[in-house]
């Protein structure tokens, strides 16, 4: 089969994917690059198609713009993106023996690469749900896009693209040795409280309690310490006043009753009076 656009001529190669409503299938440049393949994610249903233009309108309207190339081939709507052969993130974790710096590096070039890469929110959901995201061999990040769009839904955004791919990156994260570190700590307590509005603010969250991105001066560490424990220091300080306000009580009731609290005698000299006598005077 042979697909045209206004500056490519692509010809099959082998059809990467037949679902319910689209196609993928690599292709080859025929004319200009010979030699340079692509991917053709090929939408047959119209409906579909209608829903992904209507995205990657709103995608352009908020500055988001991937550069896609569009066309049409006998009423199917076609789109256009390089072909990088697969090397999955997951099995590009799993055959090496990373650590817990250098995964979470790997994440931090993961949410960058989300970040940047300018795809509609749905699609870019897609990706990640659908187990589109790659790594080369120096740990760089890339996507594919052997999607099925019959999953397509056009009511997503930014707050669940963060809440997805922050799940990924605790799922990354949480794989070294059976330990969460900090970054995983703080990214699970605020998905579970569904904090995560944003990619940036995701970025930041994983920075600022991880080690990636150089060395961090010496306030911003205890900062990171206080955000990281603030839960832990709250229930410190709650049981301090606790404690503090139960013995005020004691020393209130000790006064009124006695006219004296014991307590304080631990503060007083016991020479400064024998019998009748002031040792001061």
């Amino acid at each position: 089969m042979i697909y045209k656009t206004e500056r490519l001529l692509l010809g099959s190669v082998w059809e990467a994917y037949h679902g319910p409503v689209n196609d993928v299938v690599v292709c080859e440049e025929l004319k200009l690059q010979a030699g340079r393949y692509y991917t053709l994610l090929i939408i047959r249903d119209h409906s579909t198609a209608k829903c992904l233009l209507e995205a990657l309108e709103q995608a352009r309207d908020q500055g988001r713009d991937a550069g896609i190339d569009l066309f049409t081939h006998y009423g199917d709507l076609c789109l256009v993106f390089d072909y990088k052969q697969d090397r999955t993130l997951s099995q590009f974790c799993a055959s090496r023996r990373l650590n817990r710096k250098e995964r979470e590096e790997i994440c931090g070039r993961l949410v960058l690469e989300c970040l940047g890469c300018g795809l509609a929110w749905p699609l870019l959901y897609l990706i990640v749900t659908q187990n589109q995201i790659h790594a080369e061999t120096d740990g760089s990040i890339y996507f594919s896009f052997r999607l099925d769009l019959s999953e397509l839904d056009v009511d997503i955004g930014e707050k669940e693209c963060a809440a997805c791919i922050g799940s990924l990156v605790c799922r990354i994260l949480s794989s070294h040795a059976g330990r969460d570190g900090a970054v995983c700590r703080l990214l699970r307590k605020k998905l579970d409280k569904g904090g995560c509005q944003s990619l940036t603010e995701l970025y930041r969250d994983m920075k600022l309690a991880g080690s990636f991105g150089g060395k961090t001066k010496l306030s911003v560490r205890f900062l990171n310490f206080f955000k990281r424990n603030e839960d832990r220091l709250f229930r410190i300080l709650l049981v301090l006043c606790i404690v503090f306000g139960i013995l005020a009580f004691i020393m209130l009731v000790s006064q009124i009753i006695w006219g004296d609290i014991p307590l304080m005698r631990l503060f007083r000299n016991p020479f400064e009076r024998i019998g009748t006598q002031s040792l001061l005077q």
